[in-house]
């Protein structure tokens, strides 16, 4: 009996023993940090040191006690669009992406329900974005009544530049005040051309084509998507939808294009590359096309790999639908702990240490610090996404030395002043026109890198015309117009 009592003792001893450490385990995993999986995109693509920055990132993460870890997805520009499609259509699990009305579409991908509405998670869980983002500003990215992504703290005024590599204009003695027009610019690309060595050109350019950016010079916002057929005139009381590519002022930049294309302004190849910025960082282009900003001359002094840059305003600034939603963080529908991910999202937002090092990487090895708010890059090149509006609330970023120290003050003063458009807060609805978006893309994607930069003569561009015609555009334009029209109330 004594025996049998040991015997028993002993393996309630053991069972609680292995009780007690299976619970031990579970209790391990369950403390394990979440993976927060974040698809994001940038010119180059995924940096040599983005592994050791992220690690270092996660490292500060843990010592503020977030439960979570960043797995950073980095992708050039030039692939991330299809990249997403992609892993949206096979459901992959991940948190977060960059979405906006230029790459990977916003309102198409909420139709498709690759989005959460968060609504709710924000009010619940994101303080800190709900006191810094203006109130006004939330209406611009609902559809439905929903909100489907959070909003980057950043320039929203829309105001057109041209943006320069100060260091060859002043070596020939180029008069900036003197340049309004795109025509204006011609003496600076003719000293280039007749001066700088033979692998240079004037202007940065790819496949995507710098007329997107010249839009707003012209006094036009686009509706529909980037480049797609629907545009209305910032002083237009009727709001009428209209075609860019059968305006006069469109119509005469691409003759222009075309007229400096044969002068060599161009790269010969320009229509078919993915990226302008390899040619930028080498030093070999010297002059773009941007949306102007506060501090813009210390990121074009990157882009040109240049010691000084020039800047010049060519528009009025307009804040619209499309300039807010130009860039956003969506949480995927596919998220295991959209709640974690929305308050660490909100950390980010709101922590200068943390963002910052998602965007400059590791101080002294990256950069280094002239002030609190200061820094000065280093030849180091292994981490520079050049994506600062991408991670949240850039007006919590360093300033690159020589820049003002107010320029982000100065940024939310235009904000503030910057004119609202007459369309602000519509987001067009493309289900009705699904087929007519996806042949006029395809038209587009075929014509526009090579009109676009100039190298297709008259004959292909009346035929980029017409094929937009058949493609359905003005079937397009009605439906945007219809839209509109009830949108107004009228």
């Amino acid at each position: 009996m004594k025996k049998t009592l040991v015997v028993l003792m002993l393996l309630v001893a053991l069972v609680s023993s292995f009780c007690f450490a299976q619970g031990a385990t579970e209790k391990k995993n369950s403390a394990e940090p979440y993976e927060i999986k974040w698809y994001v995109a940038n010119a180059l693509g995924p940096q040599p040191d983005t592994e050791k920055v992220v690690n270092y990132f996660n490292e500060k993460l843990q010592e503020k006690g977030f439960p979570a870890k960043l797995n950073l997805v980095m992708t050039d520009w030039g692939s991330f669009d299809q990249k997403m499609q992609m892993v949206i259509s096979a459901q992959e699990k991940f948190d977060l992406c960059f979405t906006s009305n230029w790459c990977n579409n916003y309102a198409n991908n909420v139709r498709k329900g690759a989005y959460l509405d968060v609504t709710e998670l924000l009010e619940k869980n994101a303080p800190n974005i709900m006191k810094i983002i203006p109130s006004s500003a939330w209406n611009a990215a609902k559809i439905d009544g929903g909100l489907f992504a959070m909003l980057n703290y950043q320039i929203w005024a829309r105001q057109s530049c041209f943006a320069m590599d100060k260091v060859v204009g002043d070596k020939y003695n180029v008069d900036y005040a003197s340049i309004k027009k795109l025509e204006d610019l011609e003496p600076y690309c003719e000293a280039v051309v007749k001066n700088e060595p033979n692998n240079h050109y004037p202007i940065s350019s790819d496949k995507n084509s710098p007329l997107m950016f010249l839009l707003p010079y012209h006094g036009y916002e686009e509706l529909v998507g980037t480049n797609l057929p629907g545009v209305v005139e910032f002083s237009d009381d009727t709001v009428t939808v209209k075609n860019q590519y059968k305006l006069p002022q469109v119509k005469e930049t691409v003759a222009l294009f075309r007229d400096w294309y044969g002068k060599g302004y161009f790269r010969k190849d320009v229509s078919t590359l993915s990226t302008g910025q390899p040619d930028q960082r080498a030093g070999l282009t010297h002059l773009g096309f941007d949306t102007y900003k506060p501090g813009i001359e210390a990121i074009v002094k990157q882009f040109f790999n240049t010691e000084a840059a020039v800047a010049i305003p060519t528009s009025k600034g307009y804040t619209t639908t499309g300039s807010i939603i130009a860039t956003m963080t969506a949480v995927s529908a596919t998220s295991e702990n959209p709640e974690l991910v929305v308050k660490f999202y909100d950390l980010l937002f709101s922590d200068p240490e943390l963002y910052n090092i998602i965007c400059y990487g590791i101080e002294g090895t990256h950069y280094e610090k002239i002030n609190a708010n200061t820094i000065r890059l280093t030849d180091n090149k292994g981490y520079r996404p050049n994506t600062d509006w991408l991670f949240g609330n850039q007006f919590n970023a360093y300033v690159f030395e020589g820049v003002d120290p107010n320029v982000w003050k100065e940024t939310i003063k235009i904000n503030e002043e910057s004119i609202p458009s007459k369309t602000l807060g519509f987001i067009f609805d493309p289900e009705n026109v699904m087929t007519e978006i996806a042949n006029l893309t395809s038209v587009v994607n075929q014509y526009l890198p090579i009109v676009g930069n100039g190298a297709g003569d008259a004959k292909m561009y009346d035929e980029f015309v017409a094929k937009l015609d058949a493609a359905g555009a003005d079937k397009l334009i009605a439906e945007v117009q219809k839209q509109l029209n009830a949108w107004l109330g009228k």
